[in-house]
């Protein structure tokens, strides 16, 4: 009985946490449980205006009315090939459906919805070896289907025609046999995530009997999952599917110098291994789904200093791994954004979109003016930390305006603490200039407690709060080191005797101490 009840207030603290779960400018408003777990989510609109999730689950695709976002209803099933990859685009009134398990692409006729939907198979032979596994598909805007990572081609991408007959699409082109996880295409340019290779490739597909490869570029933990296009065209966004890997930017307007420009991670828990999954952008706005962080919303307006404004963490769980949130799906006219969670779980969000407030500068040296490398910017009350690159330039930002203290930071320097005030929409430039520590010279003996002999050879360790340095004993059992100024602790050892501590050595000025060894192992 005990047991029983322990389990019980267990699972009420779960269901109480999962319903405090952190949001910006996000909130749920429903939410639907399966009985398998899920996969991919995509969205479809009828010609009444009505708005339909497709939701990716492990033995089928279920097709869900938001007629009502706040009481939403399954209203058709199509059942397949169990599977943990389904991914799912639509065409006019068809969804396309990809699965790792078998079956080809189901093929789903949705224009009698809400009543009823009809399904078939497309299985095409290529080289006489029919369409079986797919891992990810997606149809561009003149109704080309670009199938990736199948069973055929050595899981390069394959293109088919869907305008001749949307249930029987007709070959149009074959890529090179790379394989790609994922694919994106506009404008007749194709853009392959080629995850082993640890590239995103562009392609030339304007005639799909000759495709052109253009360019490739490593992406941050050469892992590449998957790649969607800012609206001008000219950036690129990124996922890497790896622990602490970032969303990254780069600059494609010139396919011949292609440049990275920026790297995000969800401050509140980089370090921790949360898993990026998949990009999407909306009016220069990220959506990602971002396994255990959930859905996260980043301005990338200025793609050099992506900023997150929005989550919703529809996980609640430990960080890290393969949980949570697997996609998310942002273009809906009604603005409501979808989740799917490998929990088997579909939530209906609504998010407020908006631009962040910027903070950008750069870090000197008061002395010499130079650029300080490394230095940290920290947004008092938030999460929000980054640090100065190579020229001394800093950029950041916050979604919620005001005034905050933003501490600038290095071990080599004093810290300052400023008052900015951030303006959503607008850039706040505050420039600093640290006032580097002064450095003294800290020196010392190290002797035997017993007769008081000097003791050469002897390891000194010196370990302040900003610095660390190491010293060696000479013949006399002196030794000395130019240190900044701080407070340090103060290990010295040999073999044959015990290691010593000092403790709270003060360091603002020259400074000489003493250290006596006992006999020991």
């Amino acid at each position: 009985m005990k047991n029983f009840f322990t389990c019980l207030l267990a699972l009420c603290l779960y269901v109480f946490s999962y319903g405090q779960q952190a949001a910006t400018n996000m909130v749920l408003l429903d939410q639907l449980q399966y009985d398998v777990s899920g996969n991919d989510i995509w969205g479809y609109v009828a010609p009444d205006g009505t708005e339909y999730a497709l939701m990716g689950l492990r033995d089928r695709t279920s097709i869900v009315s938001l007629a009502d976002p706040s009481n939403i209803e399954e209203v058709a099933a199509v059942y397949g090939a169990s599977t943990t990859w389904r991914d799912l685009k639509t065409w006019r009134d068809h969804a396309y459906v990809s699965n790792e398990g078998a079956g080809g692409v189901a093929i789903i006729d949705m224009t009698e919805l809400p009543d009823m939907v009809a399904h078939v198979d497309f299985q095409p032979e290529l080289n006489g070896q029919a369409l079986e596994t797919i891992h990810n598909l997606y149809i561009d805007e003149f109704g080309y289907l670009y199938v990736a990572g199948s069973n055929l081609n050595g899981g390069g991408i394959i293109i088919y025609d869907l305008n001749q007959d949307a249930n029987n699409p007709v070959l149009a082109g074959v890529a090179n046999n790379e394989y790609a996880h994922d694919v994106y295409t506009r404008e007749n340019m194709m853009y392959s995530s080629d995850i082993y290779a640890g590239v995103f490739t562009v392609h030339d597909v304007s005639d799909k009997s000759n495709i052109q490869v253009l360019a490739a570029q490593s992406t941050p933990f050469t892992f590449t999952h998957n790649a969607w296009l800012s609206d001008d065209g000219n950036t690129i966004f990124t996922t890497d599917e790896l622990g602490d890997a970032p969303t990254g930017a780069y600059d494609i307007s010139d396919l011949n110098d292609i440049k990275k420009l920026a790297e995000f991670r969800p401050s509140a828990t980089i370090g921790r291994g949360v898993i990026p999954h998949n990009v999407h952008v909306l009016n220069d706005f990220l959506v990602i789904s971002h396994y255990t962080d959930g859905v996260i919303i980043v301005d990338a307006n200025e793609p050099a200093n992506m900023v997150e404004v929005g989550n919703y963490d529809t996980y609640g769980g430990p960080d890290g791994g393969f949980n949570g949130c697997w996609g998310a799906f942002p273009f809906f006219p009604s603005g409501i954004v979808l989740a799917s969670n490998l929990e088997g779980r579909l939530d209906v969000l609504m998010p407020t979109y908006v631009r962040a407030c910027y903070l950008e500068g750069n870090i000197t040296d008061a002395d010499n003016g130079n650029a300080v490398l490394g230095a940290n910017v920290e947004i008092a009350t938030t999460s929000v930390a980054t640090s100065s690159n190579l020229m001394g330039v800093y950029s950041t930002g916050y979604a919620t305006s005001g005034s905050y203290d933003v501490t600038y930071s290095h071990p080599q320097y004093f810290s300052q603490t400023i008052t900015v005030t951030l303006a959503n929409g607008e850039t706040t430039m505050q420039d600093v200039a640290l006032m580097p520590k002064p450095s003294y010279v800290l020196s010392g003996q190290v002797v035997s407690a017993v007769d008081n002999s000097a003791i050469e050879g002897a390891t000194v360790y010196m370990q302040g709060e900003s610095a660390e340095y190491q010293a060696t004993t000479n013949a006399g059992g002196n030794f000395t080191a130019t240190v900044l100024e701080d407070t340090y602790e103060i290990y010295a050892g040999k073999w044959g005797y015990n290691t010593k501590l000092v403790s709270g050595q003060e360091v603002n000025g020259p400074v000489t101490t003493s250290v006596a060894l006992e006999k020991g192992i």
